[in-house]
């Protein structure tokens, strides 16, 4: 399965806006990595009207967003792992870092909550990477401050030891200026938060949410059973509601 990403500016014809959609993407297929949804083809359609249709193909992202996770764990009332959260942050740097590192660093340019992708087997991937319109221009400390921002907002008003506060506060304020050194300490600071393994994983976080709405549901079952059963034994007919 693939995902198929066409500009507008390929829609209504406009070619400057086309063309460094086209140079955006080109730039793209120069990143390989784990936590990246990775190019696979670049291409132009002739359509039926006579006009030329670009099209840019990614990997397709499996799982769930955070923002839908958390959107979910907030409904559900469940609390995400600290470990876990600090987790996605180091893998979110080291895909960071991989971009930073070519010889014309790329950085992401547009970090969110709706451009990171967790499957249920815990696999990080980083959509869009360099695709935003203004890319081209984004310094990589950006992506560092937009990484600490993301983080703050996961993590909402959870309480955190001072050193989780401490290394929020040096990605905020620029004091970690290369994505390798923010992998290692987020990194780090996930094995503090969580020693047991299974609290850092990234598919606890998918499981717990999942877990959680099953569980809502399934007890609504007994509730609808015991309404049936008093209903019956009063010799009415079952409540309905």
């Amino acid at each position: 399965a693939v995902a198929l990403k066409v500009p507008n500016a390929a829609i209504h014809g406009d070619p400057a806006p086309l063309d460094s959609f086209v140079h955006r993407a080109k730039r793209a297929f120069s990143l390989s990595h784990a936590n990246i949804l990775g190019s696979i083809d670049l291409g132009r359609a002739e359509l039926a009207d006579g006009r030329a249709l670009t099209f840019l193909v990614t990997e397709r992202a499996r799982g769930s967003s955070l923002d839908e996770l958390l959107t979910r764990a907030r409904e559900a009332q469940v609390a995400l792992p600290l470990g876990a959260l600090f987790r996605l942050g180091a893998e979110v740097a080291k895909a960071l870092d991989h971009a930073h590192r070519r010889r014309e660093p790329i950085a992401h340019g547009a970090l969110s909550e709706r451009r990171l992708f967790i499957s249920a087997e815990g696999q990080l991937k980083v959509a869009d990477f360099g695709l935003a319109v203004g890319s081209e221009c984004a310094e990589p400390a950006a992506d560092l401050l937009a990484l600490a921002s993301l983080l703050a907002r996961s993590i909402g008003s959870a309480d955190l030891p001072d050193t989780a506060r401490s290394l929020l506060l040096d990605l905020e304020r620029g004091g970690i200026n290369d994505a390798g050194s923010a992998h290692d300490r987020l990194l780090e600071l996930s094995f503090a938060l969580s020693p047991d393994r299974e609290q850092r994983s990234l598919g606890r976080m998918f499981s717990l949410v999942a877990g959680a709405e099953r569980a809502a549901s399934e007890s609504l079952l007994p509730e609808a059973e015991l309404d049936a059963a008093l209903s019956h034994s009063a010799g009415g007919p079952p409540v309905q509601g």
